[in-house]
């Protein structure tokens, strides 16, 4: 991905792809229908799963494994990082 200030990361989303919302995006074609939701600036996909900006920009520096550890434990994902 790149962000507005032209920095660059790579997105490891397997971690994160569980349950109702989740699991959808681990079939190849089904994830390549994500789009920009142009209001929000959030990545979003036909079954309503997105990820908030601010989580991806910060992804790598531990947001990631915030989420796919509350993934891990069952909890309810906050709305901010992964809303249904």
């Amino acid at each position: 991905m790149t962000f507005d200030d032209q920095t660059m990361q790579t997105i490891d989303f397997e971690p994160v792809l569980y349950g109702h919302y989740g699991e959808p995006l681990r079939d190849p074609e089904f994830f390549a229908q994500v789009r920009i939701d142009p209001d929000f600036h959030t990545l979003v996909w036909p079954n309503d799963a997105d990820f908030d900006a601010m989580t991806l920009y910060h992804w790598n520096d531990g947001a990631g494994d915030e989420l796919a550890q509350r993934v891990r434990k069952g909890k309810p994902q906050p709305k901010e990082i992964l809303s249904p």
